[in-house]
């Protein structure tokens, strides 16, 4: 997936901001709030030098890939892990990037963006 950082960049139209990229993960801890937390893995993150981190999902399906609700929420707990883990302030965007689509239903709203097949293979 390296190898097509630069389209992700461009799809997403930072192409020209100072990025950091890298995957992540945690294992299950004990939060500030004392209670327990699952892990959590990101595929890919965009550190972005703009004070937003994209938190890239890799889905590669031969169909589009349909986001249902559980699994939307799921999305969104790696994020507030994320969240917590680092610390960070910046601003998180969910990022989808597929093979074959996403399916545009209600767990699909949860997501800021979204990058295709068509978007890696660019000229």
């Amino acid at each position: 997936m390296e190898n097509n950082i630069p389209q992700i960049k461009h799809k997403l139209g930072i192409s020209g901001i100072l990025t950091n990229v890298c995957s992540w993960s945690c294992k299950p801890y004990i939060g500030k709030d004392g209670e327990e937390h699952k892990g959590a893995q990101i595929d890919l993150i965009i550190d972005r030098g703009d004070k937003t981190i994209n938190l890239c999902e890799m889905k590669f399906t031969n169909k589009p890939f349909a986001i249902s609700a559980e699994y939307a929420q799921r999305l969104l707990e790696r994020r507030d892990t994320f969240r917590e883990v680092t610390e960070t302030n910046k601003s998180l965007q969910l990022t989808i990037v597929t093979s074959a689509g996403l399916v545009h239903n209600a767990g699909w709203q949860s997501i800021n963006n979204e990058v295709g097949i068509d978007d890696l293979f660019h000229a």
